[in-house]
């Protein structure tokens, strides 16, 4: 009596089927790639109920720029020092170079006197000057920049003493988050503290001051 043929029907069937389901997932594979995903939509999305980017902002670009100005006049006047000159008379020089905020106390300057201080120390003529290098707030009434703040020597290139040409250095003087505001249609400086160090700063040379009291 011969064998049954059942055995190797069987297995003749397995293989069909398997031939025909990997014959499937390379068609699906194809046209996969031919016509992307089924049921993907190929055109792109035709929602357009959100202004642009530009409208979205609580303030325009002649808000920022005319704020940003208020600030590196405010800022740049930290840097600036004429042999002599006193703390008094370079505070009242901070108050003039840019409007400060009618706000109780007064405007905190405590930033600006560490820089009187750090400049007395080296008695050497400078100019300020100022880099806006970030924005913390944007509002339409108020912003809050980041500035760092640096004293130059006027006579940088005019001396040959050794000694002098070290002093002639860029004097850093830190970063300063500034606070300004709206008021009357103009802005003014709220306050002035000076940044965190693990915000990018090196705290300013009045990080060891309170913060300004607003």
């Amino acid at each position: 009596m011969r064998d049954s043929l059942f055995p190797q029907r069987t297995t003749i069937v397995f293989v069909v089927v398997i031939g025909g389901l990997i014959g499937a997932l390379i068609a699906l594979a194809v046209a996969m790639i031919d016509g992307g995903s089924p049921g993907a939509d190929s055109g792109p999305s035709d929602r357009s109920s959100y202004p642009p980017f530009s409208d979205a902002l609580p303030a325009d670009a002649d808000d920022y720029a005319d704020a940003a100005e208020v600030a590196l006049a405010h800022a740049e006047s930290y840097g600036t020092y004429t042999p002599g000159q006193s703390a008094e008379e370079h505070l009242a020089a901070v108050r003039e170079a840019a409007p400060l905020a009618d706000v109780p106390d007064g405007v905190d300057l405590a930033g600006a006197t560490a820089a009187h201080t750090a400049l007395d120390e080296r008695g050497a003529a400078t100019a300020g000057a100022a880099e806006v290098v970030g924005i913390e707030y944007l509002g339409a009434e108020s912003m809050e920049l980041s500035v760092d703040v640096t004293a130059r020597p006027e006579d940088a290139g005019n001396s040959e003493d050794t000694a002098t040409a070290e002093d002639a250095d860029d004097i850093e003087l830190g970063r300063y988050t500034l606070l300004l505001m709206r008021e009357a249609d103009a802005w003014v400086v709220a306050g002035a503290v000076p940044a965190a160090p693990e915000d990018g700063g090196d705290g300013g040379v009045g990080g060891d001051e309170p913060a300004a009291d607003l």
